[in-house]
């Protein structure tokens, strides 16, 4: 099954070098969307390596990062899940969610910053942060850029985004592999090459996703190669999910 996901992966790396050098970062929703874009490929890439080396339950570690990555995004950009699929603002204006969360996730490093190691030019920019942000005195800032009103936890951020199923049957079970009991092992020595082909799927597909929002958002056209690549995925997830269905029926 690997070979077909290394496949597809490629198709659609080379298709979006091709937006890439024409993506818009003038904004700071596109800014912020780019560095999401670099994030989430790099974290592929190192997901890859790691399955090349077989080093199978560490690939999973970092595909629980990985869908992370992709509930932030989709909660940055406000992404309201209807029939199963997302929709967003592609030209968000600065007071609608998407501007106000891009604009908080870019500034937010003043916040670690002056956490870290408090200098005049961290308490200056981090108040500047606080009314920018609205917040009425340091303590209100929360301790992760995306915390506000009831998103408080990983689990509550999935739910905002509707992605509550995929933290209980993916990442609730990442964590396991992360905080390191028994599933590491089983994965590792039972069923590493089908688990790895698990990891290698959702990885690419949390990537391809991403691009395919990101390419709208930062002022480029689609054209219909990449709407045949993410074709393709739509129909190897399809395809991945009846084996799965299949499988459990006859371990049933």
């Amino acid at each position: 099954m690997r070979a077909p996901i290394r496949l597809l992966r490629q198709r659609l790396l080379v298709e979006y070098s091709r937006y890439e050098s024409r993506m818009l970062r003038d904004t700071p929703p596109r800014s912020a969307t780019c560095s999401f874009c670099r994030r989430a490929c790099s974290l592929d890439q190192a997901i890859w390596l790691l399955l090349e080396h077989e080093a199978i339950p560490e690939a999973a570690i970092l595909l629980r990062s990985q869908l992370n990555l992709s509930w932030c995004f989709l909660f940055m950009v406000d992404a309201q899940s209807r029939n199963g699929r997302y929709e967003f603002d592609h030209e968000p204006t600065s007071d609608s969610n998407f501007g106000r969360r891009a604009a908080r996730f870019l500034s937010w490093h003043w916040v670690e910053l002056h956490r870290m190691e408090p200098t005049p030019r961290t308490q200056e920019m981090l108040d500047q942060f606080i009314r920018e942000n609205g917040y009425r005195n340091p303590s209100e800032v929360p301790r992760y850029w995306y915390q506000e009103d009831r998103i408080q936890s990983i689990k509550a951020l999935a739910r905002t985004v509707g992605s509550l199923r995929q933290y209980e049957e993916d990442y609730t079970h990442l964590s396991g592999i992360e905080h390191t009991d028994i599933t590491a092992s089983l994965v590792q020595n039972l069923c590493g090459p089908r688990y790895g082909d698990f990891v290698a799927f959702k990885s690419t597909q949390i990537v391809s996703a991403i691009l395919d929002f990101a390419i709208r958002i930062c002022g480029c056209t689609l054209n219909d190669q990449w709407g045949a690549i993410i074709g393709a995925f739509n129909r190897m997830s399809d395809e991945i999910a009846i084996v799965a269905r299949r499988s459990n029926s006859d371990g049933a």
